[in-house]
C-alpha cells in the first residue's frame, strides 16, 4: 500500500496569500486521497507586521491558527502536521520549508524570523534536529544557497502562478546530490494535489515524517 503526503500547504488563517481555510484545505486533501498534509504557512516579519502583531506569543498563535483548524479533520487515516515556510527578510527573499519545529520550539526561540542570517538559523536547526529544504529555489528573486547549508531543495513546486524553474532545481539537486522534495504550494483550490511525497508506510507523527525525509524513504509526486 502507498501513502501520499502534501509537504507544502498554506491556509487563509495564517498566510496572507492563502485563500482556503485550514479545515477546508484538509477536507479537500482527504477527498483527493492524501494520507496527510503539512501546513507550512508563511513565517516572516512581513506576515506579522501586516497582521499588527508585536508580541511573540501572538505571532505563534497567529501562525498556528490554520494548522489547528486543519487538525480538526485529523483521524486514523489522515494526519495533519505543523511546519513553517520561513524567510529572513532582512537578508533576502529566500523561503525555507522547516520540518520538526513545534509550539514549544518556537516559544524557546523567540523572534526566530528576525535572526540576522539564514546560516545562523541553519546551524542551530541542525543542533535541534530540524530539517530545512529551500522552497522553489530558482523562482524570481531567489538566491542560491550553499549546498552544505541545506538538507535538500524543492525540485517540484506545483504553484501554477509562478515559474519555479523546476527543471533547474532538479539539475541542481542532482549536481550536488541534495535530497529532493515535491510540494503543491497550495494556496487556492486550483493548486490541490499537484505535488507531495509517496511512501510505503503510514506517517503519524512529525518525528516519523522527519525520519522519512532524512532517510529518503519516499518518492515524489510531480504534477496532477
Amino acid at each position: 500500500m502507498q501513502y501520499l503526503y502534501e509537504t507544502h500547504c498554506h491556509t487563509d488563517e495564517s498566510s496572507r496569500c492563502g485563500q482556503v481555510p485550514g479545515a477546508q484545505a484538509a477536507r479537500m486533501y482527504k477527498e483527493a486521497g492524501y494520507a496527510g498534509i503539512v501546513i507550512t504557512d508563511h513565517f516572516n516579519n512581513y506576515t506579522f507586521e501586516t497582521a499588527g502583531l508585536k508580541k511573540w506569543e501572538d505571532m505563534i498563535a497567529h501562525h498556528m491558527a490554520g494548522f489547528r483548524a486543519a487538525r480538526a479533520l485529523e483521524d486514523e487515516r489522515f494526519s495533519v502536521f505543523y511546519g513553517l515556510e520561513l524567510r529572513f527578510e532582512n537578508e533576502n527573499d529566500n523561503d525555507y520549508l522547516v520540518y520538526g519545529a513545534d509550539e514549544a520550539y518556537l516559544k524557546a526561540h523567540p523572534y526566530l524570523c528576525f535572526m540576522n542570517s539564514y546560516e545562523e538559523f541553519y546551524r542551530n536547526a541542525k543542533t535541534d534536529g530540524l530539517l530545512v529544504f529551500q522552497a522553489h529555489p530558482f523562482r524570481n528573486r531567489m538566491q542560491v544557497v550553499r549546498p552544505d547549508l541545506l538538507d535538500g531543495i524543492e525540485v517540484f513546486n506545483g504553484n501554477p502562478r509562478h515559474d519555479s524553474r523546476c527543471d533547474i532545481a532538479l539539475a541542481w539537486a542532482q549536481k550536488f546530490r541534495l535530497p529532493m522534495l515535491s510540494g503543491s504550494d497550495f494556496h487556492q483550490p486550483e493548486d490541490l494535489a499537484r505535488g507531495g511525497i509517496v511512501t510505503d508506510h503510514p506517517i503519524r507523527t512529525m518525528a516519523e515524517l522527519v525520519d522519512t525525509l532524512r532517510e529518503k524513504r519516499y518518492s515524489l509526486k510531480c504534477g496532477l
